[in-house]
């Protein structure tokens, strides 16, 4: 589990140019990352991590299965991120387990406060 939160935002997302963007949105926000591969999903709840952004699209592994396996497994947010931006997508991302769910490009704001929800 990740209550005390002291780890870094694991960015699951497969695609480079975005998982540069997100790391660059979090460092602004002075959020320490690390990028994950949807091929290394079962390391996650190892790394305990402060937070959880992932992308709705994976290569390897369904983007709505893995956010509810971490939402059981984790008690850290999670940002589920579409790029589609649908209802449907707000919808089974928020009965899946997202604390939120947020559309590409992120509001920066949005994804700290998304990210800093919960903390003392």
């Amino acid at each position: 589990m990740c209550r005390i939160r002291k780890g870094p935002v694991l960015l699951v997302c497969d695609h480079p140019l975005l998982t540069a963007l997100l790391q660059t949105l979090l460092d602004r926000a002075g959020l320490a990352s690390q990028a994950v591969g949807s091929s290394a999903v079962h390391n996650l709840v190892t790394l305990a991590p402060r937070g959880v952004v992932l992308d709705l699209v994976l290569v390897e592994v369904n983007g709505f299965a893995l956010l509810r396996q971490l939402a059981q497994q984790l008690s850290c947010p999670l940002v589920l991120l579409t790029a589609t931006g649908r209802v449907s997508d707000f919808y089974w991302g928020s009965n899946a387990g997202a604390t939120t769910v947020l559309a590409y490009p992120p509001d920066p704001e949005a994804l700290q406060a998304a990210l800093q929800s919960g903390e003392s």
